[in-house]
């Protein structure tokens, strides 16, 4: 299991953040319907949401034969190799990717193996604050994004506008000489004696 490997079908499937839906669809059927499909790093909830187990036993990496075949989220990205992290960092990146341009075909394929709740409670795992953590966080987020948000039907909803505009502009506003010569303006503005010029008086 390489990491590039899953970096280059990426850079198949899409092109400008643009889905090439032919190669999309071909790499799905290869990885998720075929004997290929053990290239996938399974992963499942637990006993609840909020537990996130990844299938990892011992006939994928043969150097970790000890590692049970459920294991958890947390530990996964704690004990694990450099190598085998990429490789699960650059599965779930490469997966968003095959639904980028709402590919009905792979979101329903996808949709089986990464449910909605599971991709969101990896997203707001607060334990995961480790470099490993946001990386894995940030991937599913997009994954998430691609494959629950950005989907068929995609419905345009009003907005409430608070802008509000008048249709008869007021155009006889009075000016700043209007206001000072109005009669109410004595009411507002008291003259004040240090304002007043004085001329000094000379004795001769």
């Amino acid at each position: 299991k390489v990491g590039q490997y899953m970096s280059f079908l990426k850079s198949l499937v899409t092109f400008n953040d643009e889905g090439l839906p032919a190669n999309q669809k071909r790499v799905c059927e290869v990885f998720i319907r075929t004997e290929y499909e053990d290239c996938i790093i399974k992963t499942k909830t637990g006993n609840n949401e909020k537990e996130i187990l990844i299938d990892f036993d011992s006939t994928r990496i043969p150097s970790r034969k000890t590692t049970p075949k459920w294991i958890t989220l947390d530990r996964f990205i704690e004990d694990c190799e450099e190598d085998e992290f990429e490789y699960y960092h650059e599965q779930i990146t490469m997966l968003s990717e095959l639904c980028v341009g709402r590919n009905n075909y792979c979101i329903d394929m996808i949709s089986k193996l990464f449910s909605y709740g599971m991709c969101l409670a990896i997203v707001v795992n607060d334990s995961l604050r480790s470099e490993r953590g946001y990386l894995v966080r940030a991937a599913y987020l997009r994954l998430l994004k691609n494959l629950y948000v950005d989907v068929d039907p995609f419905e345009v909803k009003a907005l409430v506008n608070f802008t509000r505009t008048w249709n008869t502009p007021q155009t006889d506003i009075p000016s700043y000489h209007t206001l000072a010569t109005s009669p109410f303006s004595e009411t507002f503005v008291e003259e004040s004696p240090h304002s007043r010029a004085t001329t000094p008086q000379i004795e001769l």
